[in-house]
């Protein structure tokens, strides 16, 4: 995302061909969160987009 605060775009169009040229899948999910929680240690926060990625990451267990 472009205004993320976290989680950045440029080159986002390669990602598949590493995926691929390293025999490994590519989990994809969109980013609706912004960053809400910017504290030194992270502690699980509505709508914020570390929330996503634990979603994701969760899903692809």
């Amino acid at each position: 995302e472009l205004d993320s605060f976290m989680y950045q775009t440029v080159g986002h169009q390669g990602v598949e061909y590493m995926g691929k040229a390293m025999g490994l899948p590519l989990y994809r999910e969109p980013t609706f969160g912004k960053s809400c929680m910017r504290e030194k240690y992270y502690s699980p926060t509505k709508d914020d987009e570390v929330e996503d990625l634990y979603r994701l990451l969760a899903k692809v267990k």
